[in-house]
């Protein structure tokens, strides 16, 4: 049996709360996903989706950079190993800073290295594995395991430590072990684009050693005196960089004894060398093996320094983002566009507002009155008899003789209301015909007023009002008063011309999200329409997401007989006056919750 498409799975639901979380704005689209540096769009991934923490986890790690990333130093971004180097650091700070901020994060931001590792988009590195990969990766890696905690790169933090080793000499180990250690600290994207240089640079100046010491005697000053009895040069460059290496294996040997997580990794980062490619065939002289390594080392930064935008591997978002677009474009499931619409508030036309009050205060009267008394008629019970109490009902005494002892009153506790109603107006072109006299919108327009009014007065009940309407492809939601709002306070905002074509599925995802949001047990939507929407698939899915929901569906025609086809309970009225009439078989149970 299939599981039940509900309002809370929804994905435009789910993205539109993290939207809401981060500060952000999230899209739904077909088969798209990109950050423009303001929303995050992610396409229309179908609900039973194994990875959807994975799905998540890309939001919350584009939502970071909309946060944080400082868009206007893309200048400096580069290309080739510079923006693949910059990238793995900033989006590790980015993440990192995510994780403090919204602590819950971490479990779908770790789900997208898991995802990695289940899809195989991650390189485990070996001997084929070119220098600036291999230089990427470990990079990579060090930063997702021992800065973020994910242990589930570990493996691939050790294959890539390895091959770290054997493509680079230990100046650059200790080096970059001082650098990369930076990433935590860092502040901005700035400060990550910093890193990135003093990284590089260091590169360039390491391989600069390396081919001044793989020059010829010849070529280097004062080559006539050696030392013999060592064997090895002895000039002030060549007793500079003994001097330096002891220095270097001084500073490995300290820092990995103050990090012993990562030495147990093999030397990588935090360790040195073992030595056995230079103690090899000693036969044919250890200088001579130090030279063909100086020109191995310097060979491979080179291809790091020189690699263009295609030698850089793919980072894990992108992969993901080619995925996840097939599988939006491969959804069978229809769904709108655009997700849940940005509500506009209407303005406040005020004098508009003053009049339009007074033409509905006799009418929010009536309504008023009679919710009221169906309220109180609801809390109104017979009395109930127990056999302990302090209060005896004369009239049952007779039954004692009997054996009944069921003679002491205990009145029933009153049921009070807990509910969010929202009513939601349609505003499109034809609301502008007149089926009976007035324009139908005018209609709309003072039944929504009258009947939030008259819903607000009773206590335990929390009305907002909506408008939707196609005037552009941006924005078809229109917001009158919000859960919370007094709609007494602003009856301006009531006043609205309408306009364009009927997308009532908009409406009522944004409805269904704002009632998702209230706090109360009960939640009601009322549609408020006169005729056909746009999309009537669309309208048909998101009405059975809501019932399936709990949220209750009236559909209220305005002279139109057409909402009997969207929804199983509805009415249909020709003026205000008709609420009275007809609403009420359909509220009479839908204010309180069940005895």
């Amino acid at each position: 049996m299939s599981k039940k498409k509900t309002v809370y799975s929804a994905l435009p639901i789910v993205a539109a709360m993290y939207g809401d979380r981060f500060g952000i704005k999230i899209k739904i689209s077909k088969d798209d996903a990109y950050t423009d540096g303001n929303t995050v769009t992610i396409p229309n991934i179908p609900e039973d989706y194994p990875n959807m923490d994975a799905v998540f986890g890309y939001v919350a790690h584009e939502a970071g950079h909309i946060r944080s990333t400082d868009f206007t130093t893309k200048h400096r971004w580069g290309d080739g190993v510079h923006k693949g180097l910059f990238n793995i650091i900033e989006d590790a700070r980015i993440e990192q800073e995510m994780m403090k901020i919204y602590p819950g994060t971490t479990q779908t931001l770790n789900a997208t290295s898991e995802y990695g590792v289940d899809q195989d988009h991650y390189e485990m590195c070996n001997k084929e594995t070119p220098p600036v990969s291999v230089f990427l990766n470990f990079c990579l890696f060090f930063l997702r395991v021992r800065m973020l905690k994910q242990s589930v790169l570990e493996p691939y933090l050790k294959a890539a430590t390895k091959e770290f080793d054997r493509c680079f000499n230990q100046g650059i180990t200790t080096r970059l072990n001082a650098l990369i250690r930076k990433t935590p600290d860092l502040q901005d994207t700035t400060d990550a684009l910093d890193l990135t240089d003093q990284i590089l640079t260091m590169l360039e100046e390491e391989r600069d050693k390396e081919n001044q010491a793989n020059q010829s005697p010849s070529d280097q000053p004062n080559s006539s005196s050696t030392d013999q009895s060592s064997g090895s040069h002895s000039d002030d460059s060549g007793e500079q960089s003994d001097q330096g290496q002891q220095g270097q294996n001084s500073a490995t040997n300290q820092d990995a004894s103050t990090n012993p997580t990562d030495s147990q990794s093999g030397s990588g980062i935090a360790g040195g060398h073992d030595g056995s490619d230079g103690q090899s065939n000693k036969s044919q002289g250890q200088s001579v093996t130090k030279d063909d390594q100086a020109d191995a080392v310097a060979k491979a930064v080179n291809q790091v320094l020189q690699a263009g935008d295609g030698d850089i591997p793919e980072d894990l978002q992108s992969a993901m983002k080619s995925e996840f677009e097939a599988l939006g474009a491969n959804n069978p499931e229809r769904c709108p566009d655009v997700g849940i619409q940005d509500a506009k508030d209407t303005p406040d036309v005020g004098v508009a507002g003053q009049k339009l009050l007074s033409s509905v205060q006799a009418e929010t009267s009536k309504i008023r009155t009679q919710l009221y008394g169906l309220v109180q008629a609801k809390q109104r019970s017979a009395k109930r008899h127990k056999r302990s109490g302090k209060r005896f009902d004369s009239t049952k005494l007779c039954k004692v003789v009997t054996g009944d002892t069921r003679v002491f009153v205990a009145p029933r506790q009153k049921v009070m209301p807990n509910t969010a109603v929202h009513i939601l107006v349609d505003f499109s072109s034809s609301m502008d015909s007149s089926a009976s006299g007035k324009p139908d919108y005018q209609v709309a327009t003072e039944a929504a007023l009258a009947l939030s009014l008259a819903l607000d007065s009773i206590p335990g009940v929390n009305p907002a009002v909506s408008y939707f309407c196609g005037s552009n492809y941006s924005q078809k939601v229109y917001s009158v008063v919000k859960h919370g709002q007094k709609p007494q306070s602003a009856p301006g905002k009531f006043v609205f011309n309408p306009t364009g074509s009927t997308p009532m599925h908009d409406g009522i995802w944004y409805s269904a999200y704002e009632l998702s949001k209230t706090r109360e047990d009960k939640k009601i939507m009322l549609v408020i329409t006169d005729g056909e929407p746009n999309r009537a698939d669309y309208a048909m899915d998101i009405i059975e997401r809501c019932d399936n929901s709990d949220i209750e569906m009236i559909g209220v025609g305005i002279a139109s007989a057409s909402v009997s086809r969207l929804f199983d309970k509805h009415i249909v009225i020709n003026d205000v006056t008709d609420l009275q009439k007809n609403l009420f078989k359909l509220m009479e149970n839908a204010l309180l919750p069940a005895a």
